[in-house]
């Protein structure tokens, strides 16, 4: 899957993975997996047992969305996302 993405989404997740711990994992969701719009951001969802201190993924989601231009993308800490989300995201995530 990683290898259909753009260049530039392929090397912010390999920029993501080196700044994450190591049980971190990496799922793309959203209507890019979908395919019902072309041209929208890139969902991508972190989930790992070790917790990310909140300023922490402020500074590395803030760094990812400036590698990743002009594409967008939204980082989600599924950790902290509400259980109504996770249901919706864990039946369409592909892990990246």
């Amino acid at each position: 899957m990683i290898e259909q993405l753009p260049k530039k989404i392929q090397s912010t997740i390999e920029w993501l993975r080196l700044q994450l711990p190591e049980d971190a994992s990496l799922f793309l969701f959203g209507s890019q997996v979908k395919g019902n719009k072309t041209g929208s951001d890139y969902d991508i969802g972190i989930k790992c047992k070790t917790e990310i201190e909140w300023k922490k993924f402020c500074l590395i989601k803030n760094e990812a969305e400036e590698r990743a231009w002009p594409y967008k993308i939204d980082l989600v800490d599924l950790k902290r996302a509400p259980k109504e989300f996770l249901e919706v995201v864990e039946k369409e995530a592909i892990e990246i």
